[in-house]
């Protein structure tokens, strides 16, 4: 797996490392990616949006940003979405369906408060022919059952959410929608993304 030597500046209680001239991370206790200042993928949790806010303005200014992506809904994934005024939202079809049947109660998303707050329009990433053509987007059930990866060609890095943080590192399968045997089955295509790309791994959390 690629080692980086990365910059690194501080921002409050956030740092941002550049991965690469196209993408930016924002460390913290869930991360947030800023790709090709026009793509954001996840936005961390709700009791960090001041902190979260004074980093990406750092990078761009959040109206500028088109598309947010959803690695998937659990609230420390969601919880800044309404920083990007004038965004569209993709996740995986999975998580549309949920909130489109009024199912994010069942534990997609973990937190009764983020559930009532989170009423935007959700498109199916599958669909989007733009972000198609520059992700190789994977489903990647276990974690909850509406997570994908994403392997962002251009700079071989690989967007792993919650299903893979690092080696022997991995999302929880205790939660609603978890299951523990399609985790395997996402671990073992985690590791052929890496046996075939030897990428940056940009997980959802540095655990």
């Amino acid at each position: 797996m690629e080692l980086i030597s990365s910059t690194f500046i501080y921002v409050k209680m956030f740092q941002i490392i550049e991965l690469s001239k196209n993408v930016k991370k924002i460390v913290s206790d869930s991360d947030c990616y800023i790709i090709e200042e026009s793509i954001v993928i996840d936005t961390s949790r709700r009791e960090l949006k001041e902190e979260l806010l004074t980093a990406i303005k750092s990078i761009i200014n959040p109206d500028k940003i088109k598309k947010v992506i959803f690695t998937h809904l659990h609230y420390d994934h969601i919880g800044n979405f309404d920083l990007f005024k004038n965004a569209e939202f993709f996740a995986s079809k999975n998580a549309v369906e949920a909130v489109q049947n009024h199912n994010t109660k069942s534990g997609f998303i973990l937190d009764p408060y983020m559930t009532d707050k989170f009423d935007i329009p959700l498109k199916n990433i599958e669909e989007d022919k733009e972000l198609k053509n520059i992700f190789e987007i994977t489903k990647t059930p276990g974690h909850c059952e509406s997570c994908i990866i994403l392997y962002y060609k251009k700079d071989n890095i690989l967007f792993t959410g919650d299903t893979y943080f690092r080696e022997g590192s991995i999302g929880r399968t205790d939660l609603p929608t978890s299951t523990p045997q399609q985790m395997q089955q996402s671990q073992d295509i985690v590791h052929e993304l890496i046996k075939e790309h030897n990428p940056i791994i940009a997980p959802g959390h540095d655990y």
